[in-house]
């Protein structure tokens, strides 16, 4: 038994070796195909018979627009009757066996004329279907290696992006972190040259924030020369408690202390200068107390010295 499709594929090839280059042209159009120009009626034919191997579903349609050009009267939409294929088969022998191979009908047609042509052509084309079926092998091998390659260019394409945008990325990290060193070195000098100065010498600094960092607060206030006395952001009655001393500056870490603790802090010490940290960092401290406190604390003191002086 020989299964359809390579029964279409067989009629195929016999159908289009019947029909002229103009139809053939035609055909092409009415599928939406597009061989290169100048294709002559033989190079279009084994053309359009490969593409037919490649795609079964063309197969399909190429046989449904071959089956007029064998058999005129023909209404595309359903399978030729087998009478019709018979009929033609007496008429001509090789266009009777093309329609019947194009439409699958090699085992199932019951008629002594077909069943004799049928099984002739059984026998003379065993060697040729052994190689077309070779053909048919090969033709898929090809496809999966093309679509192997499609997919390993495709994939080599996009590590190629990806490595000259990491590449890019990394160019553009080694710069910012040298700018960001070099900047880190300017202000850690600033800051070694601020803190010789002790600018916060014989003050007195009210820190509200995480206990965790208590120390760390301590060690950087005293840097610049000044005092530090420390209130758990969280703990209103610590809060309350310390603003009984006197300060020269408080700054409250918002990260670990309550909005009530900060209204506390202001309806009981209104008139002592009131500074926010925004994290709980000593980074963040030391920043608040260069870019803020000391020169908050510094024009004060000129603004008292004035009239002095005068």
């Amino acid at each position: 038994m020989m299964a359809e499709p390579m029964q279409r594929l067989t009629g195929l090839q016999m159908a289009l070796g019947m029909v002229n280059q103009g139809m053939l042209w035609l055909i092409c159009q009415r599928l939406d195909l597009q061989p290169r120009c100048g294709r002559k009626r033989g190079q279009l034919a084994n053309w359009l018979f490969r593409e037919a191997c490649r795609h079964p579903q063309l197969a399909q349609r190429l046989a449904a627009e071959l089956t007029p050009c064998l058999l005129p009267g023909y209404r595309p939409g359903s399978p030729p009757e087998p009478q019709q294929v018979v009929s033609l088969l007496k008429r001509s022998r090789r266009k009777g066996l093309a329609l019947g191979l194009l439409w699958g009908m090699g085992d199932t047609l019951v008629d002594p004329a077909w069943a004799s042509a049928w099984n002739q052509w059984l026998k003379d084309s065993a060697d040729w279907r052994r190689r077309f079926e070779q053909y048919l092998t090969l033709l898929n091998e090809q496809e999966t290696v093309q679509v192997a390659q499609s997919i390993v260019t495709e994939a080599e394409a996009r590590r190629d992006r990806m490595r000259q945008a990491l590449v890019r990325m990394a160019r553009s990290c080694r710069e910012e972190m040298k700018r960001l060193k070099e900047r880190i070195a300017t202000l850690e000098e600033v800051n070694r040259q601020l803190a010789a100065l002790r600018p916060l010498q014989n003050t007195r600094i009210l820190v509200v924030g995480d206990p965790n960092h208590a120390g760390g607060y301590q060690q950087v206030v005293n840097r610049y020369g000044g005092d530090m006395v420390f209130a758990d952001g969280t703990s209103r009655q610590w809060v309350r408690k310390a603003l009984d001393g006197r300060y020269d500056a408080i700054v409250v870490v918002t990260a670990y202390g309550y909005h009530t603790t900060q209204m506390m802090i202001q309806k009981h010490a209104p008139e002592v200068p009131l500074f926010s940290a925004r994290r709980g960092g000593l980074g963040e401290m030391e920043r608040v107390l260069v870019t803020q406190v000391i020169p908050a604390l510094f024009k004060r003191l000129r603004s008292l010295d004035e009239p002095a002086s005068a």
